[in-house]
């Protein structure tokens, strides 16, 4: 069994920072990822592949020049979803790696796996034993999916699975205007697309 001063499940913002900090200065430090990539939510799903869609919106559509020369632009034809998804691909591997490399370079062990307690300081990845003497819970959200909605990932998705689209729709309805819901509303009426969005509340983004 290896022993650890720390043990990180999740290398997301709060793990990646929090083993990164513990290694630094100077303590023994493990993390455990079960997804194939490294970062969490922000690198993949969430954060990172929205902000860049969303620039890259505003750049095949031509928003940023309208009115410069008293004219409106559509959104081109000749850019198709593929060179609409290669620069958030681009910006999410390169992420990745970053996360990764800063782990590497402070000497943080890591583990791919599902993790589970064995009792309060030991900790199962895939058969392997880690020992902690102080655990760090960091696995982030996850979109949720009530059962009697049938999420296929092809007609309808949540917002980890719509960056993977495999055309541009002419019309979407997002159930949901909170703050992801507002910005992929945002993001694919830029687009082109007839966008529905639906709020249970009186008020779009009231708390900000």
């Amino acid at each position: 069994m290896k022993k650890y001063d720390l043990v990180v499940i999740g290398s997301g913002p709060a793990g990646e920072k929090a083993a990164v900090k513990a290694a630094y200065f100077g303590f023994k430090v493990a993390v455990i990822e079960r997804e194939k990539g490294y970062g969490g939510a922000v690198v993949h799903t969430g954060t990172l592949p929205s902000k860049t869609l969303k620039e890259t919106a505003l750049f095949f559509s031509g928003k940023n020049d309208k009115g410069l020369y008293g004219a409106d632009r559509d959104f081109q034809d000749e850019a198709n979803l593929e060179s609409f998804m290669y620069r958030q691909k681009l910006v999410s591997e390169q992420s990745n790696r970053e996360v990764l490399d800063n782990l590497k370079r402070h000497n943080v062990d890591i583990f791919k796996g599902v993790a589970s307690f064995e009792s309060e300081h030991v900790v199962d990845v895939g058969g392997k034993k880690l020992f902690g003497d102080k655990i760090l819970i960091a696995t982030g959200s996850y979109p949720f999916q009530p059962s009697e909605i049938p999420f296929d990932r092809d007609r309808i998705h949540d917002s980890d699975s719509i960056p993977e689209i495999k055309k541009i729709p002419s019309s979407l309805c997002i159930v949901g205007a909170g703050v992801i819901g507002c910005e992929y509303a945002t993001i694919f009426a830029t687009m082109g697309t007839k966008v529905h969005l639906v709020n249970s509340r009186d008020e779009i983004l009231g708390f900000l």
